[in-house]
C-alpha cells in the first residue's frame, strides 16, 4: 500500500509536471525575442556607426565638391572675356558644365544603376546638347577635340599598362580572331542593312557606316575589367589581357578602315557638299 503510493506521484504535484513542458516554450519564446531585440539592438547600432562614420565624410565630400566648382566658376568668369562664359551660348561655360554635369550624372548613374559611368555622362551630354546649354564654337572647338584625343589616348595607355605580357604571348591568336572576326562581321552585316535599306546609299558609304558601328569603345569596357581585376577575375586564364589587347586592336581596325573607306570615296569625286553633308548627317 505504502509502496504503491509512493511510486504513484502525489496529486497536488501532477499540475505541475504538465505545466513543465508550457514553462520551456515560455522560456524558448523569450529568448527567442531577446534574441530579435538584440538582432535590432545591434542593427540599430550598425546604422548608427555607419551614420557615424560615413555621413560626416559624405557631407564634407559633397561640400567640397560644390565649393570647387563655385571657385572654378568665379575664376573663369573674372578672368575670361563675358563672351566665353555667357549662359547659354558661351564656349568655355558650356565645356564646364558639360563637365560638371557629366561627372555627377555618371557617379549617380554607377551607383543607383550599376552601369558604367560613361552612360551617365553620354545622358548628361545628350540633355545639355537638347536644352540648349552646349554651344562651342571658335577655338574652343579645337580644344574640345584635342580634350577627346587624348581621353583616348588616357584610356588605351591605362589599358595598356595592364597587359601581361606573358599572357599576351600566349593568347595571340586568340586575340587576332577576336579583333578581326567581329569587327568584319559587324561592318560587313551593317553595311548589307544600310545598303538594302537607306535610300541612295552606296556600298562605300554602307562600308562606312558598318566600320563607324563597328568599333568598340574603350572606354566603355577597359573600367569595368579593370574592376573585374581588383576583385580577382579572369586573372589565371588571362582573360582581362585577351579582352584589353582585342578590344585595342579592334578600334584601330574600324578607325583605319573607316578611314580608307572615307578617302575613296572623296577620291573619286562624284559627289558634291550638300551630298557629302547628308550622307555624313546618315551616318552620324
Amino acid at each position: 500500500m505504502v509502496d504503491s503510493a509512493g511510486s504513484s506521484d502525489p496529486p497536488e504535484e501532477q499540475p505541475l509536471q504538465q505545466l513543465q513542458p508550457n514553462d520551456g516554450a515560455g522560456d524558448d519564446g523569450r529568448r527567442r525575442s531577446d534574441r530579435d531585440d538584440d538582432d535590432r539592438t545591434a542593427g540599430d547600432v550598425v546604422a548608427m556607426a555607419w551614420c557615424d562614420d560615413r555621413l560626416p565624410a559624405t557631407a564634407a565630400n559633397v561640400a567640397a565638391a560644390i565649393v570647387g566648382v563655385a571657385l572654378a566658376w568665379s575664376l573663369l568668369y573674372v578672368n575670361v572675356s563675358p563672351e566665353l562664359m555667357a549662359v547659354p551660348g558661351g564656349s568655355l561655360s558650356s565645356i564646364f558644365m558639360l563637365y560638371v554635369t557629366g561627372a555627377v550624372a555618371g557617379r549617380l548613374i554607377n551607383r543607383i544603376v550599376g552601369l558604367p559611368p560613361r552612360f551617365g555622362m553620354l545622358l548628361a551630354g545628350i540633355a545639355l546638347q537638347n536644352a540648349g546649354l552646349y554651344t562651342v564654337t571658335g577655338w574652343c572647338s579645337q580644344l574640345v577635340s584635342f580634350i577627346r584625343e587624348v581621353s583616348l589616348a588616357v584610356t588605351l595607355i591605362n589599358g595598356g599598362l595592364e597587359l601581361d605580357a606573358i599572357q599576351l604571348r600566349r593568347l595571340s591568336g586568340v586575340v587576332a580572331k577576336l579583333t578581326l572576326l567581329p569587327c568584319i562581321a559587324e561592318a560587313a552585316t551593317s553595311a548589307i542593312a544600310a545598303y538594302l535599306i537607306l535610300p541612295d546609299f552606296s556600298w562605300q558609304w554602307s562600308l562606312a557606316l558598318g566600320f563607324t558601328l563597328s568599333a568598340v569603345s574603350p572606354a566603355i569596357l577597359v573600367p569595368g575589367l579593370f574592376q573585374l581585376k581588383r576583385l580577382g577575375y579572369g586573372e589565371v586564364k588571362g582573360v582581362n589581357t585577351l579582352l584589353i589587347a582585342a578590344s585595342s586592336l579592334d578600334n584601330i581596325v574600324s578607325i583605319s578602315a573607316f578611314r580608307i573607306v572615307i578617302g575613296n570615296i572623296f577620291m573619286t569625286g562624284k559627289f558634291t557638299m550638300i551630298d557629302t553633308k547628308h550622307k555624313i548627317n546618315g551616318i552620324l
